[in-house]
């Protein structure tokens, strides 16, 4: 849980999927193992091993997506909250209280904001930031580029088939459509100001 809350996530984002759900309660059946003795131990110890790093495995997935797929939104949190705390010495510990997060996760996001120069910070592990800029004057496009979110969507990768003609151009495809989607998404998040963000908070 610790290593979750590190990740900037609340517990609830971690419940099993239906996948992880049918990994545990996956019977001795489901899984094979070599019938000699020698080369293999207790069958029933090493489906539990299995089910446990299936599990893990599944986990750890699912923290990596939703770790990219949130730092857009986690640092529009943090500026939006540095914003509505212009006139207090705001601190990361501030902060993580607002996103439910670790202080040390919030000083990473903190840090990628800093060197974009959308935030200033002082020196020292409690050190306090600010805006660097009036929220009028920050996009949530240089937001958005400042943490590295992703794309607007991702493109599978496989081994074309040859012998079909979507295995072998659907990539091509899919790529002039997602060049088209995030300029859209880009242009849009341009004209969307942090002060507008602010405002929407504040329900003015």
């Amino acid at each position: 849980m610790i290593f979750l809350k590190e990740m900037g996530f609340e517990p609830l984002i971690f419940e099993k999927s239906s996948n992880a759900r049918r990994l545990e309660e996956a019977s001795v059946k489901d899984f094979r193992f070599p019938q000699n003795p020698r080369h293999c131990v207790e069958s029933s110890k090493s489906v539990k091993s299995v089910k446990k790093l299936a599990l893990l495995l599944s986990v750890t997935m699912l923290v990596t997506v939703m770790a990219v797929n949130t730092q857009f939104s986690i640092a529009v949190h943090i500026m939006a909250g540095l914003a509505c705390r212009s006139d207090k010495e705001t601190t990361s510990t501030d902060l993580a209280r607002s996103v439910n997060t670790s202080p040390s996760f919030v000083r990473r996001v903190v840090a990628k904001l800093s060197k974009a120069g959308l935030v200033e910070t002082s020196t020292g592990k409690a050190g306090a930031c600010w805006l660097s800029r009036e929220g009028n004057d920050i996009s949530l496009l240089e937001v958005y580029r400042a943490v590295g979110a992703p794309k607007a969507f991702c493109i599978h990768h496989y081994s074309e088939q040859k012998a079909c003609l979507v295995s072998c151009n659907i990539k091509a495809a899919l790529d002039k459509a997602l060049q088209k989607t995030q300029k859209a998404m880009e242009e849009s998040l341009a004209g969307i100001s942090l002060a507008e963000v602010v405002r929407e908070v504040k329900g003015k």
